[in-house]
C-alpha cells in the first residue's frame, strides 16, 4: 500500500453501496424481463422524481441509471422486483462471500436510514472494487461513462442522465480511470472509490476517500501525491 489511513474503520458508504446493488442485480436478475415503476418506490424521502408509475423500463437501463447519475429508482425498481428484503440478503451474503467482514447493508440505494446505514471500511471496499474490475467489468464500464440516454420499453419517454463523478470529465486529472462510484449523504458525508491506471498503465491504483468535506479535492491530492511521490519508471 502506498498510503493509508484508518483503512479497517467501518464508516457509513451511501451511494458507493450500488457498486454491490449491481453486482447482485448482474448475478441474479432476470436480465430480458420488464421492470416496472412502483409507487412505493417514487413516493420514499430518496425519490429523483424522472419516472412514472406503472412504466416500464428495461434492466439495461435501470443498471446505467443507477450507476452513472445515481438514481435511487431504478436502484430500488431492480431491488423491488426482485423481491427488496430477498435482495438485500443477497447483498449482505455476497459480502460475506467475498469476506467483507466490515461491510453491512440495510437497503439498496445507500440513502440514510432512521437508525441504520450502510456500513463497510476501505479495506473491504477496495476488495469490492477488485471483485467489480476482475468478475463485472460491464459494470465498471458503466461507471465511466459521462452521460447516459435511456427511454422506457414504450419509447413514449426518455432520460438524460450525467455521471455524478466530475473527474471523468476533468482535462487535469492525472491518472486514467477505469471505473469507481460517488456516494454522499449527511451521514456518511462525501465519498468516492476510483480505480486508475498508474502512470504509465502498466498496472491499476486503487483510491477510497470516505467521509470527506470534499471527495474530489481530496482524490486529486491523492493523485498528485501518488504521481509525485514514487518512480513510476
Amino acid at each position: 500500500n502506498l498510503y493509508e489511513k484508518n483503512q479497517n474503520e467501518p464508516l457509513p458508504i451511501a451511494s458507493i453501496t450500488k457498486l454491490m446493488t449491481a453486482i447482485v442485480a448482474e448475478e441474479n436478475s432476470d436480465k430480458s424481463r420488464p421492470y416496472r415503476i412502483i409507487d412505493s418506490i417514487l413516493n420514499n424521502g430518496g425519490s429523483s422524481n424522472t419516472f412514472i408509475v406503472q412504466e416500464e423500463w428495461s434492466y439495461d437501463s435501470l443498471l446505467h441509471l443507477t450507476l452513472i447519475p445515481s438514481n435511487n429508482d431504478a436502484a430500488e425498481t431492480l431491488a423491488h422486483t426482485f423481491g427488496r428484503e430477498n435482495f438485500i440478503n443477497l447483498m449482505n451474503a455476497k459480502a460475506f462471500e467475498l469476506g467483507l467482514k466490515d461491510t453491512f447493508f440495510t437497503n439498496e440505494t445507500g440513502l440514510d436510514e432512521k437508525d441504520n446505514v450502510n456500513t463497510s471500511n476501505v479495506t473491504d471496499l477496495a476488495r469490492l472494487l477488485l471483485y467489480t474490475r476482475y468478475k463485472h467489468p460491464e459494470i465498471l464500464a458503466i461507471t465511466i461513462l459521462d452521460d447516459y440516454r435511456a427511454s422506457d420499453i414504450s419509447k413514449k419517454r426518455g432520460l438524460y442522465a450525467t455521471s455524478t463523478n466530475t473527474l471523468l470529465s476533468s482535462s487535469t486529472y492525472p491518472l486514467h480511470i477505469l471505473g469507481g462510484k460517488t456516494g454522499e449523504t449527511p451521514k456518511a458525508k462525501k465519498n468516492l472509490v476510483l480505480l486508475t491506471r498508474d502512470p504509465h498503465r502498466n498496472g491499476y491504483l486503487l483510491f477510497i476517500v470516505l467521509s470527506s468535506d470534499n471527495h474530489f479535492i481530496d482524490m486529486r491530492e491523492l493523485a498528485k501525491w501518488t504521481t509525485e511521490s514514487f518512480d513510476w519508471k
